[in-house]
């Protein structure tokens, strides 16, 4: 009797730990989709390749610590390029609830593929966490910055006091561009990300100062001051809290397996 119920509890799955066939085509379709994503928000060619190339490749990665690490870098940067740039301009700051959103996504990619080596020691689980969420953070801040100039310059194009002559609209913006450019340079160096950085933390307006322009035009900042250093650290915090919430659970051991159904009942008869 004991060995009829013996052979009906199942074994323990073993964690895959190499990818097979199926995961040959989910590296596959992961590279695509990357490529895609990077190639719909203006990557360029040698990104979008890269990025495949990445998106494939973490798919390949046997399922343990390093794979979770970079599937999670993988969703968390492509998401803070996209996605959660854009939502930190939204008003009333309402991008930090997207950020709080994406981030459970980003702790399931990670818990998803580190679950089979749990209970992880509790400091891993804290870097890895911490790792993913300053990466989705950086991607998300750097697009911001890169993004400025082209940004101010369609604020200004709306701005009252920004003459705009005749069929020179093109004009203007290439104008409007270059000064942006230069002026980030020379008040706020060394300009780039870096003087973008600077400028939306002092919360100042810019004096445009064209030759296209008759007179001199003052653009107030995207936002002031203190929205911006508020939504730039609270991006961060609620992104690390929304992860951990997920992944906090790879520090404590699996649940036991429930008893099969009937297993309790036979037990008294082995004996």
């Amino acid at each position: 009797m004991s060995d009829t119920i013996s052979n009906q509890v199942p074994a323990q799955a073993s964690v895959e730990t190499t990818p097979g066939r199926g995961g040959t085509v989910a590296a596959v379709a992961s590279g695509i989709l990357v490529a895609a994503v990077v190639a719909f928000w203006g990557g360029g060619v040698v990104l979008t390749v890269v990025g495949g190339l990445i998106g494939g490749a973490v798919m390949l990665l046997p399922a343990g610590y390093w794979k979770s690490m970079a599937a999670g870098l993988v969703v968390a940067v492509l998401l803070g390029w996209t996605l959660l740039s854009h939502g930190l301009s939204l008003p009333f700051m309402l991008g930090l609830f997207f950020f709080m959103l994406f981030g459970l996504v980003i702790g399931a990619v990670i818990f998803r593929y580190a679950e089979g080596l749990r209970p992880m020691p509790r400091g891993r689980v804290v870097a890895v966490t911490a790792a993913v969420s300053v990466a989705c953070w950086v991607a998300a801040l750097g697009q911001e910055c890169l993004s400025y100039p082209h940004d101010f310059v369609e604020k200004a194009l709306r701005h009252p006091r920004v003459y705009i002559p005749p069929n020179e609209v093109d004009r203007v913006e290439a104008d409007l561009h270059t000064f942006i450019v230069k002026y980030l340079d020379t008040e706020y160096p060394p300009g780039g990300v870096i003087g973008y950085l600077r400028l939306a933390a002092a919360g100042r307006p810019v004096v445009v100062n064209i030759p296209t322009q008759p007179t001199p035009a003052t653009i107030a900042p995207m936002v002031p001051a203190w929205v911006w250093w508020s939504r730039t650290v609270l991006s961060v915090v609620l992104m690390y809290v929304a992860v951990w919430s997920v992944t906090r659970d790879l520090a404590k051991p699996p649940k036991a397996a429930a008893a099969p159904i009937g297993a309790e009942e036979a037990a008294p008869a082995s004996s």
